[in-house]
């Protein structure tokens, strides 16, 4: 199985295929977030969590206190804009304007460890061939409102295309794999721009 990209009608598509060609359902899917993958390996994922573009439907995210930042404890991470978790955003650290390419103003940058199964396999595997490389994060309250959103209004993170993430930024920087923490040095990294 893997994840494949459809344009159709100027939309792009991210299903789920099977190597006969048949696209799975939420059912599969939720089945597949369940399903061990023992990788014996620790992936991780570092991406451009948000930064201070317009969001959709209007709203920011309010970095007039981002000297006091403190992150959420954790966030789930979820696969695609399915409620499906695939793993959890571990940390999370704001980042001074110009420090990173393509990001607007100052930004929060976000670590993610991806679960040991089946569906979060997939989406390790959509990241390492460029399929996703997209990240929008959900937040609690409206954007819409004006006041702008604080950190407390975090909800969730999402993965998935591109042209799913929430602000053009907000893209995977860097995948890599690591043995378990008794199993000695990380392995094989691999970095993007």
């Amino acid at each position: 199985m893997r994840i494949v990209q459809v344009r159709h009608n100027g939309e792009t598509y991210t299903p789920v295929v099977t190597p006969a060609g048949q696209v799975l359902d939420r059912a599969q899917l939720e089945a597949l977030s369940v399903a061990q993958h023992m990788v014996g390996r620790v992936r991780r994922l570092r991406f451009t969590l948000i930064d201070e573009c317009v969001l959709p439907g209007g709203g920011h995210l309010d970095f007039e206190n981002w000297t006091r930042f403190e992150a959420p404890t954790w966030l789930p991470l979820m696969f695609a804009d399915l409620d499906l978790p695939i793993g959890i955003v571990e940390g999370i650290s704001p980042v001074a304007a110009g420090t990173i390419p393509g990001v607007v103003g100052r930004s929060l940058i976000a670590t993610a460890r991806l679960h040991e199964t089946r569906l979060a396999a997939l989406a390790w595997d959509a990241v390492q061939n460029a399929t996703w490389s997209g990240v929008c994060l959900e937040f609690t309250t409206d954007p819409r409102d004006g006041v702008g959103i604080t950190l407390d209004g975090f909800a969730k993170v999402h993965l998935g295309d591109v042209e799913s993430n929430c602000c053009p930024g907000a893209i995977v920087r860097a995948a890599w794999e690591e043995p378990r923490p008794a199993d000695g040095p990380c392995a094989s990294r691999n970095e993007r721009a």
